[in-house]
């Protein structure tokens, strides 16, 4: 399953994570306008590690839709993601993923505009089988996900920017599903509107 290493990784990053938290009660990282702004953001994903369930699925490139609102302290998300798998034979059907995530997390700023974002999500995790002989009530199977996440935003418009990051996600099966994923995108960030504002308020 997961290396040892790899969750030395993920232990750095929630490090990292609780540090950044207990330093912004009085910093910029504290909104100063909470919904103010939501950025809409597109990512493509990959599959980038290999434990004993990649022994039996091969994983395709995935996508990512996300959206994320400036909150009193860091900022809030929420989305989807879709991941195929196909079976590396008979015996394993083809199957694609969706995952539906709600996460916070914190930005930090660097002066050169680049800014680097933790975060923490949790959801719930979808896999839907394509094959005829399983019986439609196991066709779809739900389960709790949860991770963390990191990545790079760099401005290159007023409101566009491009990012560069890496998630860690374990779906709690009855074995534990593990995914580190690489992911490169595009996201835009439009003013919200002042019912909006007045109504997450």
């Amino acid at each position: 399953m997961f290396h040892k290493n790899n969750y030395r990784c993920v232990y750095r990053v929630l490090l990292i994570v609780a540090i950044n938290f207990f330093s912004i009660f009085n910093s910029p990282l504290m909104a100063a306008e909470p919904f103010k702004t939501i950025t809409l953001g597109l990512n493509l994903l990959t599959n980038s590690n290999r434990n004993t369930f990649h022994q039996y699925w091969e994983p395709i490139y995935g996508i990512e839709a996300i959206g994320e609102v400036p909150f009193y302290l860091g900022s809030l998300e929420g989305g989807l993601f879709l991941f195929s798998f196909n079976g590396k034979s008979i015996d394993y059907p083809e199957f694609f993923s969706l995952y539906l995530f709600a996460g916070w997390g914190i930005k930090i700023n660097f002066g050169s505009d680049l800014s680097w974002y933790n975060g923490l999500r949790i959801g719930t995790y979808q896999m839907r089988f394509d094959d005829n002989q399983i019986h439609p009530t196991q066709a779809v199977e739900s389960e709790l996900g949860a991770g963390i996440g990191s990545r790079f935003d760099l401005p290159i418009l007023e409101r566009l920017q491009l990012h560069l990051g890496i998630d860690y996600l374990i779906v709690f099966t009855q074995k534990k599903l593990e995914f580190v994923v690489l992911k490169a995108g595009i996201s835009y960030t439009v003013d919200s509107p002042g019912w909006l504002k007045d109504f997450l308020k």
